[in-house]
Protein backbone atom coordinates (compact mmCIF):
# COMPACT_ATOMS: atom_id res chain seq x y z
CA UNK A 1 0.00 0.00 0.00
CA UNK A 2 1.12 3.46 -0.49
CA UNK A 3 1.49 4.53 3.28
CA UNK A 4 4.46 1.62 3.69
CA UNK A 5 5.96 2.79 0.17
CA UNK A 6 5.61 6.38 1.98
CA UNK A 7 7.42 5.34 5.04
CA UNK A 8 10.45 3.66 3.15
CA UNK A 9 11.11 6.12 0.48
CA UNK A 10 14.64 6.33 1.57
CA UNK A 11 14.52 2.66 0.47
CA UNK A 12 12.81 2.37 -2.61
CA UNK A 13 14.98 5.06 -3.82
CA UNK A 14 17.94 2.59 -4.08
CA UNK A 15 15.91 0.06 -6.12
CA UNK A 16 14.88 0.06 -9.55
CA UNK A 17 11.39 1.85 -9.88
CA UNK A 18 8.89 -1.41 -10.65
CA UNK A 19 5.96 -0.83 -13.51
CA UNK A 20 3.09 0.78 -11.92
CA UNK A 21 -0.46 2.11 -12.78
CA UNK A 22 -1.09 5.63 -13.27
CA UNK A 23 -2.11 7.80 -10.37
CA UNK A 24 -5.61 8.84 -11.59
CA UNK A 25 -8.77 7.43 -12.50
CA UNK A 26 -10.59 9.82 -13.38
CA UNK A 27 -14.23 10.42 -15.03
CA UNK A 28 -14.73 13.85 -17.30
CA UNK A 29 -18.07 14.81 -17.96
CA UNK A 30 -18.72 18.22 -19.86
CA UNK A 31 -22.12 19.96 -19.83
CA UNK A 32 -22.61 22.63 -22.36
CA UNK A 33 -26.36 23.09 -21.99
CA UNK A 34 -26.10 26.57 -20.86
CA UNK A 35 -24.40 27.13 -24.40
CA UNK A 36 -27.94 26.95 -26.36
CA UNK A 37 -26.07 26.34 -29.52
CA UNK A 38 -25.78 23.23 -31.79
CA UNK A 39 -22.15 23.84 -33.60
CA UNK A 40 -20.45 22.45 -30.10
CA UNK A 41 -20.48 19.25 -30.31
CA UNK A 42 -17.01 19.10 -30.69
CA UNK A 43 -16.76 19.99 -27.12
CA UNK A 44 -17.37 16.37 -26.10
CA UNK A 45 -14.02 15.38 -27.73
CA UNK A 46 -12.46 18.21 -25.21
CA UNK A 47 -13.97 15.77 -22.45
CA UNK A 48 -12.72 12.40 -23.72
CA UNK A 49 -9.27 14.43 -24.48
CA UNK A 50 -9.06 15.92 -20.72
CA UNK A 51 -9.74 12.47 -19.52
CA UNK A 52 -7.42 10.66 -21.30
CA UNK A 53 -4.66 13.64 -20.44
CA UNK A 54 -5.38 12.83 -16.72
CA UNK A 55 -5.36 9.56 -16.70
CA UNK A 56 -2.76 8.57 -19.34
CA UNK A 57 0.33 9.85 -17.78
CA UNK A 58 2.62 9.71 -14.78
CA UNK A 59 2.23 12.85 -12.24
CA UNK A 60 5.21 11.05 -10.20
CA UNK A 61 7.88 9.02 -9.40
CA UNK A 62 5.74 6.66 -6.96
CA UNK A 63 4.10 3.24 -8.22
CA UNK A 64 0.84 2.89 -7.83
CA UNK A 65 -1.51 -0.02 -7.85
CA UNK A 66 -4.11 -0.47 -9.94
CA UNK A 67 -5.96 -0.60 -6.62
CA UNK A 68 -4.30 2.73 -5.32
CA UNK A 69 -5.40 5.30 -8.52
CA UNK A 70 -7.07 8.41 -7.13
CA UNK A 71 -10.54 7.95 -7.75
CA UNK A 72 -11.66 11.83 -9.22
CA UNK A 73 -14.57 13.30 -10.91
CA UNK A 74 -13.90 16.44 -13.37
CA UNK A 75 -17.12 18.15 -14.55
CA UNK A 76 -16.16 20.71 -16.77
CA UNK A 77 -19.43 23.50 -17.46
CA UNK A 78 -19.30 25.56 -20.00
CA UNK A 79 -20.96 28.71 -19.28
CA UNK A 80 -20.75 31.59 -21.73
CA UNK A 81 -19.36 31.69 -25.53
CA UNK A 82 -17.17 34.76 -25.59
CA UNK A 83 -16.06 34.84 -29.30
CA UNK A 84 -15.81 32.28 -31.80
CA UNK A 85 -13.78 29.66 -29.77
CA UNK A 86 -13.14 31.18 -26.73
CA UNK A 87 -15.26 30.15 -23.69
CA UNK A 88 -16.33 30.63 -20.01
CA UNK A 89 -16.49 27.45 -17.81
CA UNK A 90 -16.52 26.04 -14.25
CA UNK A 91 -14.23 23.20 -12.91
CA UNK A 92 -15.06 21.20 -10.80
CA UNK A 93 -12.85 18.53 -9.16
CA UNK A 94 -14.01 15.39 -6.56
CA UNK A 95 -11.35 12.84 -5.31
CA UNK A 96 -11.63 10.14 -3.23
CA UNK A 97 -9.85 7.41 -1.59
CA UNK A 98 -11.04 3.70 0.08
CA UNK A 99 -10.86 3.69 4.00
CA UNK A 100 -8.67 0.59 4.88
CA UNK A 101 -10.46 -2.74 6.11
CA UNK A 102 -13.85 -1.45 4.24
CA UNK A 103 -15.08 -1.30 1.06
CA UNK A 104 -16.11 2.67 1.37
CA UNK A 105 -14.31 5.80 -0.31
CA UNK A 106 -14.34 8.94 1.45
CA UNK A 107 -13.79 11.85 -0.09
CA UNK A 108 -10.92 14.27 0.10
CA UNK A 109 -11.36 17.21 -1.69
CA UNK A 110 -14.22 18.74 -3.45
CA UNK A 111 -13.43 22.03 -5.18
CA UNK A 112 -15.41 24.15 -7.83
CA UNK A 113 -13.76 26.67 -10.05
CA UNK A 114 -16.47 29.20 -11.24
CA UNK A 115 -13.32 31.14 -12.95
CA UNK A 116 -11.86 29.11 -16.62
CA UNK A 117 -11.70 30.75 -19.55
CA UNK A 118 -10.14 29.58 -22.41
CA UNK A 119 -9.70 29.23 -26.43
CA UNK A 120 -10.14 25.80 -27.79
CA UNK A 121 -11.37 24.45 -31.26
CA UNK A 122 -12.17 21.12 -32.40
CA UNK A 123 -8.50 18.98 -32.74
CA UNK A 124 -6.80 21.35 -30.01
CA UNK A 125 -3.91 19.03 -28.70
CA UNK A 126 -3.52 19.07 -25.14
CA UNK A 127 0.22 19.00 -24.45
CA UNK A 128 1.81 18.57 -21.14
CA UNK A 129 4.47 21.74 -20.32
CA UNK A 130 4.94 22.74 -17.17
CA UNK A 131 7.34 25.39 -17.72
CA UNK A 132 4.75 28.22 -19.97
CA UNK A 133 0.97 29.52 -18.88
CA UNK A 134 -1.85 27.40 -20.59
CA UNK A 135 -4.96 28.37 -20.42
CA UNK A 136 -6.59 25.33 -20.15
CA UNK A 137 -3.99 23.01 -18.97
CA UNK A 138 -2.20 25.35 -16.58
CA UNK A 139 -5.79 25.14 -14.44
CA UNK A 140 -5.54 21.23 -15.26
CA UNK A 141 -2.41 20.69 -13.64
CA UNK A 142 -2.61 23.67 -11.00
CA UNK A 143 -5.81 21.02 -9.52
CA UNK A 144 -3.64 17.59 -10.77
CA UNK A 145 -0.85 18.43 -8.54
CA UNK A 146 -3.52 19.62 -5.67
CA UNK A 147 -5.37 16.74 -5.75
CA UNK A 148 -2.23 14.68 -5.26
CA UNK A 149 -0.75 16.83 -2.57
CA UNK A 150 -4.36 16.36 -0.40
CA UNK A 151 -3.88 12.42 -1.09
CA UNK A 152 -0.69 11.96 -0.15
CA UNK A 153 -1.44 13.88 3.19
CA UNK A 154 -3.64 11.35 3.84
CA UNK A 155 -0.81 9.04 4.38
CA UNK A 156 1.60 10.80 5.40
CA UNK A 157 2.38 14.12 7.69
CA UNK A 158 2.40 16.75 5.21
CA UNK A 159 3.15 13.87 2.96
CA UNK A 160 2.17 15.94 -0.37
CA UNK A 161 4.21 18.55 0.24
CA UNK A 162 6.34 18.07 -3.17
CA UNK A 163 3.06 17.83 -5.08
CA UNK A 164 1.70 20.91 -3.83
CA UNK A 165 5.06 22.98 -4.64
CA UNK A 166 4.47 21.44 -8.33
CA UNK A 167 0.62 22.97 -7.90
CA UNK A 168 2.17 26.48 -6.56
CA UNK A 169 5.01 26.67 -9.48
CA UNK A 170 1.64 26.26 -11.94
CA UNK A 171 0.29 29.21 -10.24
CA UNK A 172 2.81 31.16 -9.91
CA UNK A 173 3.82 31.00 -13.84
CA UNK A 174 -0.20 31.76 -14.92
CA UNK A 175 -0.55 34.78 -12.40
CA UNK A 176 2.81 36.06 -13.80
CA UNK A 177 0.22 36.70 -16.79
CA UNK A 178 -2.58 37.45 -14.54
CA UNK A 179 -4.58 35.76 -15.87
CA UNK A 180 -8.05 35.09 -14.50
CA UNK A 181 -8.47 33.03 -11.10
CA UNK A 182 -4.60 33.03 -10.40
CA UNK A 183 -3.89 36.02 -8.64
CA UNK A 184 -4.28 36.65 -5.42
CA UNK A 185 -5.63 39.99 -5.90
CA UNK A 186 -8.51 38.76 -7.34
CA UNK A 187 -10.35 37.96 -4.17
CA UNK A 188 -10.02 35.51 -1.48
CA UNK A 189 -10.47 32.05 -3.66
CA UNK A 190 -8.40 32.06 -5.92
CA UNK A 191 -5.86 29.63 -6.60
CA UNK A 192 -2.83 31.25 -5.99
CA UNK A 193 -4.23 32.23 -2.87
CA UNK A 194 -5.22 28.26 -1.72
CA UNK A 195 -2.00 27.24 -2.67
CA UNK A 196 0.00 29.94 -0.44
CA UNK A 197 -2.01 28.99 2.59
CA UNK A 198 -1.34 25.16 2.09
CA UNK A 199 2.36 26.15 1.81
CA UNK A 200 2.35 28.49 5.03
CA UNK A 201 3.78 27.27 8.02
CA UNK A 202 0.32 28.39 9.79
CA UNK A 203 -1.62 25.89 8.07
CA UNK A 204 0.34 22.62 9.00
CA UNK A 205 -2.34 22.32 11.30
CA UNK A 206 -4.71 21.77 8.86
CA UNK A 207 -2.87 19.14 7.01
CA UNK A 208 -1.99 17.65 9.50
CA UNK A 209 -5.96 17.33 10.35
CA UNK A 210 -6.37 15.39 7.21
CA UNK A 211 -4.00 13.31 8.40
CA UNK A 212 -5.22 12.56 11.48
CA UNK A 213 -8.62 12.39 10.23
CA UNK A 214 -7.65 9.75 7.14
CA UNK A 215 -4.97 7.64 8.56
CA UNK A 216 -5.67 8.20 12.34
CA UNK A 217 -9.49 7.92 12.52
CA UNK A 218 -10.98 6.65 9.17
CA UNK A 219 -9.07 3.95 8.64
CA UNK A 220 -8.85 2.65 12.16
CA UNK A 221 -12.05 3.30 12.85
CA UNK A 222 -13.68 -0.50 12.44
CA UNK A 223 -10.77 -1.34 14.79
CA UNK A 224 -11.24 1.38 17.60
CA UNK A 225 -14.02 3.47 17.08
CA UNK A 226 -13.72 5.21 20.89
CA UNK A 227 -10.10 6.25 19.47
CA UNK A 228 -10.84 7.22 16.28
CA UNK A 229 -13.43 9.87 17.59
CA UNK A 230 -11.10 11.49 20.26
CA UNK A 231 -7.93 12.10 17.47
CA UNK A 232 -10.87 13.67 15.31
CA UNK A 233 -11.92 15.86 18.43
CA UNK A 234 -8.12 16.49 18.80
CA UNK A 235 -7.96 17.50 15.33
CA UNK A 236 -11.31 20.01 15.34
CA UNK A 237 -9.53 21.52 18.50
CA UNK A 238 -6.27 22.48 16.35
CA UNK A 239 -8.77 23.59 13.43
CA UNK A 240 -9.82 25.99 15.94
CA UNK A 241 -6.32 27.19 16.92
CA UNK A 242 -5.93 27.90 13.38
CA UNK A 243 -9.10 29.79 12.61
CA UNK A 244 -8.13 32.20 15.45
CA UNK A 245 -4.76 32.70 14.21
CA UNK A 246 -5.61 33.54 10.42
CA UNK A 247 -8.10 36.21 8.28
CA UNK A 248 -7.32 34.12 5.17
CA UNK A 249 -9.32 30.97 5.71
CA UNK A 250 -9.97 29.68 2.00
CA UNK A 251 -8.31 26.09 2.47
CA UNK A 252 -10.24 26.17 5.82
CA UNK A 253 -13.50 26.82 4.16
CA UNK A 254 -12.78 24.17 1.53
CA UNK A 255 -11.98 21.10 4.06
CA UNK A 256 -14.96 22.23 6.14
CA UNK A 257 -17.23 21.81 2.61
CA UNK A 258 -15.86 18.68 1.98
CA UNK A 259 -15.41 16.54 5.52
CA UNK A 260 -18.53 17.99 7.22
CA UNK A 261 -21.02 15.60 6.68
CA UNK A 262 -18.29 12.58 7.59
CA UNK A 263 -17.25 14.41 11.01
CA UNK A 264 -21.09 14.35 11.72
CA UNK A 265 -21.60 10.63 10.88
CA UNK A 266 -18.58 9.94 12.77
CA UNK A 267 -18.99 11.74 15.71
CA UNK A 268 -22.88 11.95 16.41
CA UNK A 269 -24.32 10.13 19.43
CA UNK A 270 -20.87 9.92 20.69
CA UNK A 271 -20.06 11.07 24.16
CA UNK A 272 -17.42 13.54 22.12
CA UNK A 273 -20.62 15.01 19.92
CA UNK A 274 -21.23 18.03 22.31
CA UNK A 275 -17.51 18.99 21.79
CA UNK A 276 -17.46 18.71 18.39
CA UNK A 277 -20.22 20.47 17.82
CA UNK A 278 -19.28 23.78 20.28
CA UNK A 279 -15.86 23.32 18.32
CA UNK A 280 -17.80 22.96 14.80
CA UNK A 281 -20.06 25.63 15.21
CA UNK A 282 -17.09 28.52 16.75
CA UNK A 283 -15.38 27.88 12.88
CA UNK A 284 -18.37 27.13 10.64
CA UNK A 285 -21.50 28.88 11.85
CA UNK A 286 -23.34 28.72 8.81
CA UNK A 287 -23.93 24.72 8.81
CA UNK A 288 -25.74 25.10 12.33
CA UNK A 289 -28.78 23.30 10.35
CA UNK A 290 -26.24 19.98 9.81
CA UNK A 291 -24.55 20.41 12.82
CA UNK A 292 -27.03 20.69 15.08
CA UNK A 293 -27.37 16.68 13.86
CA UNK A 294 -24.45 16.31 16.26
CA UNK A 295 -26.58 16.66 19.30
CA UNK A 296 -29.69 14.83 18.26
CA UNK A 297 -31.92 17.26 15.76
CA UNK A 298 -33.43 16.41 12.77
Amino acid sequence: MRRLRLAAMLLLLALPLPAAAQEFLCRVTVDKQQLNRQDVQFLDDFGRDLERYLNDRRWTEDAFEPNERLDCEVRVVFTEVVGQTRFKARYGLTTRRPIYGTTQKVTILQVLDPDWEFDYSAGTPLTFDLSRFDPILSVVNFYAYLALGYDYDTFAEQGGTAHFQKARDVAQIASSGNATGWSTFGGERTRLRLITQLLDPRYVRLRKAYYTLHYGAMDHFVDDPEAARVATVDALRDLKALFDEVTKQYALDLFLTTKSGELISMLQASPLASDAYGLLMAIDPARQSDYNRLLGGP
